[in-house]
């Protein structure tokens, strides 16, 4: 992952100009290197909305909502415990990083998701189900028990049908879609569980699937 060279260096180069400024004036110690280990440090830089970066060819927005991050379920953690090759590294950081891998902390899930149908289009960088984070977020991941959530029980069946149209339009037509309580009567997930989903071409899958 690469990130844009003109866009660290505009922001650093306001931080510097503020901490020349500061420390003019009396109001700043002399400065010393910055390391990436409070996130506060990160956000120097990614708070700006106009931050963009390199992922396999693609320019992608490297901004970071900080009010999104304080409502996601990783709140409590440091980049640096994700971004775990910037743990100690001086700012501005090289322009390559390594991809986060979400099995550092959620291994089961990532085994079953590896063995069901989306695990095997992992790698297909053009596949929306190459990364945890095309169903569940980047750094405004939120627990499937809250409301707002993208997997919650209202909202997962929607979040299916960005790939699969066809099965979501058949379901919401079925008893299976009626709406109760705010929530269909099975979802997808309900049905094809979560991370180890069943395939429809798997052997006896409807008997696994419904039984």
């Amino acid at each position: 992952m690469r990130v844009s060279s003109r866009s660290i260096m505009k922001t650093l180069h306001t931080v510097a100009h503020i901490a020349i400024v500061g420390f003019a004036f009396g109001y700043l110690a002399p400065a010393t290197d910055i390391s990436a280990q409070e996130n506060d440090e990160c956000l120097m830089c990614h708070e700006d909305a106009e931050l963009v970066g390199e992922l396999r060819g693609v320019e992608i927005s490297m901004f970071v909502d900080p009010t999104a991050y304080s409502a996601s379920v990783h709140n409590e953690f440091a980049c640096i415990d994700c971004h775990s090759d910037l743990d100690g590294v001086e700012l501005p950081h090289n322009e390559d990083l390594d991809v986060v891998s979400c099995a550092m902390c959620h291994d089961d899930m990532a085994e079953a998701l590896a063995a069901g149908p989306h695990g095997k289009w992992a790698g297909d960088p053009s596949s929306p189900s190459a990364a945890c984070i095309g169903c569940h977020g980047v750094h405004d991941v939120r627990s499937s028990k809250k409301p707002g959530s993208p997997t919650a029980p209202g909202h997962v069946d929607d979040l299916c049908g960005k790939c699969h149209p066809s099965q979501l339009k058949a379901v919401t037509k079925s008893p299976h879609g009626a709406i109760m309580g705010g929530r269909p009567a099975s979802t997808c997930a309900d049905c094809h569980r979560g991370h180890g989903v069943i395939a429809p071409s798997e052997p006896l899958a409807q008997v696994r699937v419904c039984g």
